[in-house]
Formats: C-alpha cells, sequence, structure tokens
C-alpha cells in the first residue's frame, strides 16, 4: 500500500508537469507573433517543466527498487519537496534540475493575480500552476499523517500504522472540469448545473457578475459584446478580450488611467489610416516584407491599446515590453542585417522610408506619415511613463476592480473550505452543532462562521461598496478583519480533540489558511480605496 501510494503520487504529479509544459507551448505560440520575447521566456519555463516531468517521472520508477516503506516513502517526501521549491522560490538539489521558481517567474511576466483580461491560454497555465501546488500541499500533509513521527533511526512500520488507516479513511479529492472541487466515489450527478453555467458566464464574460444584480450584469454584456448594423443588418461579435466596464463595486478604468487610455485609442484610430496608407521609396521593395512589417506593427499597437484598458491596471512589464518591441529592440532586417529601432525600425527599413531617399512631393508625404506614426507612438509612451511611475494603481476605479476580485475569490474559498469538509465526512449538519472557541468563553459554529463569511463577501460588502463609496467601503474593513481573526480561530481549534477527527486533515487546514489571508487582503485592499 505504502509503496503504491508513494509511486502513484510521483507519476500524477510528473503528469501534471508534463500538462503544464505542453500548456506552456501552446502559450509560447500565441505570444510568438506579437510578443517573441515574451514567448521566449514562457518557452523557457515550458523547458523547465519538461526537466522537472522527467526528473520526477524517474523517482517514480525508482520507487519499487527503495526496498523499504519506509525508503518509499522518504523518497516521495524529498521528491515533493523539492518540487514545491521548484515551484515557489527554486531548487538547486542534485536529484533536481536547478531553477528559478515557476511561479514567480509566470507572476513576473503575467502578473501575481489573475484578471478578467487574461486570455485562455494564461489562464490555463495560471490555473495548473496552482492546481500542482495544493496537489504537493496536500501530498506532504498526507505523508506528514502517515508517518506521525519524524523519519529518522526511528522510523517503523508501527509508527505508521495509525497514519496508513488516516491516508485511506477518507476519498482522494478531485477536481471536475472547471476546477471546482469534488469527492471521488461522490453520486452521478454532483456537478450541477448552475456550477456549468457559471462557469460559462465568468469565460464569456470574464467575471461572474451578481444574478441579483442587474446592473452590473448588463454592463458585463454590454463590455463582452458589441452590436453593429451591416448592410442593414444587426450583427452582434463578442470580443475575447474585455477591458473597460464596471464590476459589481462600480470599478473599472477611471481616472488617470480612463485618460491614458483614451490617447493611446486616439494614437491609434490615427495611426492604422496612415499605416495602410503608406507606401515604399525603395525601388527593389518586397511586397511580403512590407505586409507583414506592418501587419506586426498593427497587431503590436492595437495589442498595446487594449493592455492599457485592462480593469485593475495594466501589467507593468507587458506594456513595457511592447514599447521595447515596438521603438527599441534590435531586429533582423534583409539579408539578416541588424536594424534598430524596433518593429518600427524594420518597418521603415523595408519601405525605405530614409530622408535620402525623398525626392518628390509624394515621397516626401509618404515619409512624414511614418514619422507621424512614430510620434504618436512615442507620444502614448511618455504619457505611460508617467502613468507609471507616478499614477499607477492609484485610481478609485482600479481599486475597486481589485477589491471587487479579492472579494469573489473569498467568496470561492468558502466552497472550498466546504467542500473538502464533506470530503472527510463534515456534512452541512455535522457543521451546524461543531463549535470552536472565540475567546472570553464565547463559542460559534463552524456553519455560522462560513456563512456569515459568504453572505458578507457577496451580499453586504458589495451593497456597501455601491451605496456608500468610499465611506461604505471604510465600513468593510472592520468586518473582513474580524472575520479573518475567527477564521484564525478556527483554525487554531482544529488540533482541539473535540473537534471531529476529519478537519484536523491537511486538506481542511489548506483552504481555511488561504481563506484567512484572502479576508486580510480584502481588508487591505479596503483599506487603500478609503484612503484613497
Amino acid at each position: 500500500m505504502i509503496y503504491d501510494f508513494a509511486q502513484t503520487s510521483l507519476s500524477s504529479l510528473s503528469a501534471k508537469f508534463g500538462e503544464l509544459a505542453e500548456q506552456f507551448s501552446i502559450l509560447a505560440e500565441a505570444l510568438r507573433v506579437g510578443s517573441p520575447v515574451l514567448a521566449a521566456q514562457v518557452s523557457e519555463l515550458q523547458t523547465d517543466a519538461v526537466a522537472l516531468a522527467t526528473s520526477i517521472g524517474g523517482a517514480a520508477s525508482g520507487i519499487p527498487a527503495s526496498g523499504t516503506a519506509k525508503g518509499a516513502l522518504e523518497t516521495a517526501r524529498l521528491t515533493f519537496g523539492n518540487a514545491g521549491a521548484a515551484l515557489s522560490s527554486g531548487t538547486t538539489d542534485p536529484n533536481m534540475p536547478p531553477m528559478l521558481g515557476l511561479i514567480p517567474r509566470f507572476n513576473g511576466l503575467f502578473g501575481d493575480a489573475a484578471k478578467p483580461t487574461d486570455g485562455a491560454e494564461v489562464t490555463n497555465c495560471r490555473l495548473l500552476l496552482e492546481e500542482i501546488r495544493d496537489m504537493i500541499t496536500e501530498v506532504l500533509g498526507d505523508i506528514e499523517s502517515v508517518t506521525d513521527i519524524e523519519v529518522g533511526p526511528s522510523f517503523s512500520l508501527r509508527g505508521i500504522r495509525g497514519g496508513v488507516d488516516n491516508l485511506t479513511a477518507y476519498p482522494m479529492l478531485v477536481s471536475d472540469t472547471d476546477g471546482a472541487p469534488a469527492t471521488s466515489g461522490g453520486a452521478p450527478g454532483t456537478v450541477a448545473a448552475q456550477r456549468l453555467v457559471d462557469t460559462a458566464m465568468r469565460q464569456t464574460l470574464g467575471r461572474l457578475p451578481k444574478y441579483t444584480d442587474s446592473k452590473a450584469f448588463l454592463a458585463a454584456l454590454n463590455q463582452s459584446f458589441e452590436i453593429k448594423a451591416v448592410d442593414g443588418q444587426t450583427m452582434v461579435s463578442w470580443r475575447a478580450r474585455s477591458y473597460v466596464g464596471q464590476t459589481e463595486l462600480g470599478g473599472g478604468v477611471t481616472g488617470f488611467q480612463a485618460s491614458l487610455y483614451a490617447r493611446a485609442r486616439e494614437a491609434l484610430a490615427a495611426s492604422l489610416p496612415l499605416l495602410q496608407s503608406l507606401k515604399p521609396l525603395r525601388p527593389d521593395a518586397d511586397v511580403e516584407e512590407m505586409a507583414a512589417a506592418r501587419s506586426i506593427v498593427q497587431t503590436q499597437f492595437n495589442a498595446l491599446v487594449d493592455e492599457l484598458g485592462i480593469e485593475g491596471g495594466p501589467r507593468i512589464i507587458r506594456v513595457d515590453e511592447f514599447f521595447n518591441l515596438l521603438l527599441r529592440q534590435e531586429v533582423f532586417g534583409l539579408d539578416n542585417r541588424r536594424v534598430p529601432g524596433g518593429m518600427l525600425g524594420y518597418l521603415g527599413d523595408v519601405y525605405g522610408l530614409r530622408r535620402e531617399l525623398v525626392n518628390t512631393i509624394d515621397e516626401e508625404r509618404a515619409f512624414s506619415d511614418f514619422l507621424l506614426v512614430r510620434d504618436y507612438i512615442n507620444t502614448v509612451e511618455q504619457s505611460w511613463t508617467t502613468f507609471r511611475d507616478s499614477q499607477f494603481g492609484r485610481d478609485l476605479g482600479t481599486r475597486l476592480v481589485l477589491l471587487s476580485n479579492a472579494l469573489q475569490v473569498v467568496a470561492e474559498s468558502v466552497d472550498e473550505v466546504e467542500a473538502a469538509m464533506d470530503s472527510v465526512f463534515v456534512g452541512p449538519a455535522e457543521r451546524s452543532v461543531t463549535a470552536f472557541r472565540i475567546g472570553k468563553g464565547r463559542r460559534m459554529l463552524v456553519s455560522e462562521l462560513l456563512s456569515w463569511i459568504r453572505s458578507f463577501t457577496t451580499g453586504e460588502a458589495p451593497q456597501l461598496a455601491q451605496d456608500g463609496g468610499r465611506r461604505g467601503v471604510g465600513a468593510i474593513i472592520g468586518t473582513a478583519r474580524q472575520l479573518a481573526d475567527l477564521t484564525d480561530a478556527l483554525i487554531d481549534a482544529l488540533a482541539d480533540q473535540s473537534m471531529p477527527a476529519g478537519l484536523r486533515h491537511p486538506r481542511v487546514r489548506q483552504p481555511l489558511t488561504e481563506t484567512r489571508g484572502y479576508l486580510s487582503r480584502v481588508a487591505e485592499l479596503a483599506g487603500q480605496v478609503h484612503r484613497a
């Protein structure tokens, strides 16, 4: 049983890293045209994920040769621990490929938190990274519960006998297709239709607005779909990435960011006709090269403007990368010559848009059009630099977006806590009679705390923000801190022998710890909005 557990766990982890490598490959391919430097960095992540999958797969294959249950568990523990380090902080262990942490590197490229405007490729990679991290945490907790003592000279099968019973007493926690937790062996039809609808809505609208809030729902629809009249017919098109609109708290792109975004859109609108009308000055101009250069500049400029309009604020590293690609990075031109000035420099090179080639008024006009496009992009960069260095994150709309996202994460984490408790046979009825101490002789039911957190994050807090503005958001701070303290008290009470034994399982402690952290983050963000 111990051998099977160790080998199966390692094989599953190896497969997950293989899946992650595949998702990194898909993401790199999607970025290759518009952001080649970013694509190369994602390819490096893919290479490291492949190396991890191979190394962990080798450890799984070696389990039968470990000789003892102690050796099998020790191999699994060390390999999972090193894999966790490879995800979070990096590893230099001789048994693992040396690398920096995958998650910090990914977050450095695409941001620390998911955004409604993340593409499907980015979202899939982020979710898989989180899934692998949670899997490592859970298995390490299971190994700890199996051994129940420190691994050392005194380790013996007698020391793990009770742990094995604990490991096999509860079903494995798996996930439905949308990532929501469930337990293996559950009754058919556990995946509720509502959950599937919520997943589809989130993928289509970029977020999940409250069904009872018609204003927020209508804003999300208007943000995600565009209505046009084409040849006398009404056409509705879906915007694959939505940028400007209201969240449930009324947040969106406002203030300095809205001003920057408006200027960028005006520059883009003025530049596109100029790009389309460019005429070459060199007699040997290559038609295909000209079309490719023009298309790349247009695609990158469009993507740059879209990035500047992201709710919650643009990703700084991505915007800086766009300007670097457009204006500064050296590009290999015709005959493998190095062309300075980014893709705009390359565009000017293939068209021959240089002062010494101007001979007529029409040629002067073509050269001026190219200069105008470059000036438009330079102007947007100057505005971006001012915004990035002095105004980034200070707009009320941006902070409300972040607060809205944080509240939604807390509500989802309560679902995860309840699913974890269900998986260890602490169901709704038992939660409604299980109490824990909250100080001064007072006690609180587990169900009361969880329902309070859910109602606060889905009803009370959004209503306070909508109706009370900054003052209303200020009222959120105290309740969020109180709920974080109460969640902390519940975590401390898990070791109490009067609590159901299932609550002491690591899979319950982990989502509770995350919920406490998310509540603290809500209090922090609410404080920033209140002081803004």
